[in-house]
């Protein structure tokens, strides 16, 4: 059997640099809020009714609402403050219909490489959405 004789001080270096490259695959530690923290912004995006659509639009924008919580909402949010998915509380100030239905339609061929994977809606659900998208300001 060999002899694994050495130095203790140079067994304790090796035990510390894995020590040390074992914590250094650890995900960084979250900073604390602060105890001054400004006020929460409320998180309901603005009420949306069914006969304020946008120019273009169906003015189907509480049809819109539904389709957003059936197809949009586990990602963007219940009321599209972002979890997963970017924060849509003001794509409507942001983007225009053209834009935003382009975007619905093929995600990738606006941004190549996004994780946004291409939702299956008929006509009539893409122009509700939009015009209920367009509402969030």
């Amino acid at each position: 059997m060999p002899d694994y004789a050495g130095s203790a001080s140079l067994r304790l270096g090796i035990a510390t640099i894995f020590l040390l490259l074992g914590c250094a695959s650890s995900p960084p530690l979250a900073m604390p809020t602060p105890a001054t923290a400004p006020p929460a912004r409320s998180n309901t995006p603005a009420p949306a009714t069914g006969s304020e659509a946008a120019p273009g639009g169906t003015g189907d924008v509480a049809k819109g609402r539904v389709v957003y919580d059936t197809y949009c909402s586990a990602c963007h949010g219940k009321n599209a403050e972002g979890l997963a998915a970017p924060d849509l509380r003001k794509v409507g100030a942001n983007r225009d219909r053209a834009f935003i239905t382009s975007w619905l339609v093929e995600p990738t061929a606006v941004k190549p490489g996004t994780t946004m994977p291409k939702v299956p809606l008929t006509d009539p659900d893409l122009r509700a959405l939009v015009d209920f998208l367009l509402t969030l300001r």
